[in-house]
């Protein structure tokens, strides 16, 4: 974005239950995966298109049954699944489904097709349905906001010509629910974090032992290092502060509030490798890193 001055600011809460302006930051290395800036208006023009089998203000952009193929339901999402977000968020559903690239839910005898674009600061909700052809944008400077889920329905619910009602307190009532049922997998919290803390334990070695770079063929090098008697990692470009939490297990703590207003803690361990030295370091749900010479 060259000019960011014509661009709203992002907003993170960052802990003190306020709205914080943050810097725009450099998306580059995960622009592949879909880190664009746009427009309202290009937004709008995206998702009509898809509401309207490819076309939009009389021009084709997309064959109908190449829009149809990627709308199609394909894979469920449960709603005891890894993540209950996925669910809570379509509060209204009786069932919710991933296609290519778009979910596939619902709503008032209608099928919703919808997908969400975030980066740091900013959320976008956008809606197709097809058998209407209506398409709604919602776009929020905020990397989290309860207003968007219960907008989403009170916007469709305006098109369809259907009954209005308290969206919100609907809204707040099954989120809360789904805050309180654990996010797991294997066993194990789905944002890996210890189920309980062992206590008494200490470091099978000094902390210097524990630093050097760790390397993983796709996630580059994690340095660790001690500093002032403690150990500090960077976690793929996000600095931390590092304590020890039992046996082998450290937590590390973000110093940039941004990332630690929705990545409180992250926790890693070290494991031994053949010979009994403790050179790989695990960070659960990302890799395990071996230790460089």
């Amino acid at each position: 974005m060259p000019d960011r001055a014509i661009a709203c600011d992002p907003h993170l809460d960052l802990g003190d239950g306020k709205m914080s302006v943050i810097p725009h930051r450099n998306f580059d290395a995960l622009s592949a995966t879909g880190g664009m800036t746009s427009t309202l208006r290009d937004a709008e023009t995206w998702f009509s298109a898809f509401a309207c089998g490819g076309e939009v203000n009389g021009r084709r952009l997309l064959k109908p049954e190449t829009v149809e193929e990627m709308l199609s339901p394909r894979v469920a999402v449960k709603r005891n699944g890894i993540h209950p977000q996925r669910w809570a968020s379509r509060y209204e559903a009786n069932f919710v489904s991933y296609g290519l690239g778009w979910y596939a839910h619902d709503f008032a005898g209608r099928r919703v097709n919808e997908h969400t674009g975030a980066l740091e600061g900013f959320l976008v909700l956008g809606c197709s349905v097809p058998s209407e052809r209506v398409a709604a944008v919602i776009y929020t400077n905020q990397h989290q906001s309860p207003a968007i889920s219960p907008l989403r329905y009170l916007l469709l619910a305006h098109a369809f010509g259907i009954e209005q009602k308290d969206w919100d307190a609907r809204f707040e009532a099954f989120a809360g629910e789904a805050k309180r049922a654990p996010q797991m997998i294997n066993g194990e919290p789905y944002f890996y974090r210890p189920l309980s803390k062992v206590e008494g334990t200490r470091p099978t070695q000094p902390l210097a032992g524990y630093a050097g770079d760790y390397a993983h063929p796709g996630y580059g090098t994690v340095p660790i290092r001690l500093e002032n008697g403690k150990l500090t990692i960077d976690i793929i470009g996000n600095p931390c502060d590092a304590e020890h939490w039992h046996h082998e297990l450290f937590r590390a703590v973000p110093r940039d509030p941004a990332i630690r207003s929705y990545h409180a803690q992250i926790f890693f361990r070290f494991e031994p490798d053949p010979h009994g030295r403790l050179t790989r370091l695990v960070i659960p749900t990302i890799a395990t890193f071996e230790k460089r010479a």
